[in-house]
């Protein structure tokens, strides 16, 4: 009877407390090997290139809607550039091209062990053409490199 009285006891005290729903922050929370990774960059073709640099805090840029917006510790600047062309041999134009925040949610419906995948999910006003693009790519960790890329979903 008695550690049916504790068993029960234990049961109320684990059940009190607020359900603030953090199981969706549990499961964007980074690895270590994660953490580690401060950017990346991949050319996709020679039009597009998506790179991605983690802000510190206080990072500022420009939105879609031509407002500045900043940046909090461990989102992300991300630069989707379609304006520049690289050629075969390596030489890119160099237009400047305004990134957006954005932060990495792990998409779970991809499972290698060495790898994980996250979304771009954009947290400040972007084109329709950036939208478009972001949806169509993952940004994949290399847990053993402690190195990121960008590929095609």
């Amino acid at each position: 009877m008695k550690k049916i009285l504790m068993l029960l006891t234990l049961v109320a005290l684990a059940s009190c407390g607020d359900d603030n729903d953090d199981d969706n922050d549990l499961l964007n929370e980074q690895l270590p090997q994660e953490e580690e990774v401060t950017d990346f960059s991949t050319r996709l073709t020679n039009s597009l290139l998506i790179a991605g640099r983690r802000c510190e805090g206080g990072e500022t840029t420009t939105d879609a809607n031509g407002a500045t917006v900043t940046c909090d510790r461990d989102q992300w600047l991300i630069t989707v550039d379609n304006v520049n062309t690289c050629t075969p041999g390596g030489a890119c134009t160099e237009i400047g091209v305004v990134p957006f925040i954005a932060e990495l949610d792990r998409e779970d419906r991809v499972s290698i062990p060495e790898y994980t995948f996250f979304e771009i999910d954009p947290l400040s006003a972007v084109t329709p053409a950036q939208d478009s693009t972001v949806d169509n790519y993952l940004v994949r960790f290399d847990i053993n490199d402690e190195e990121a890329t960008v590929i095609s979903k």
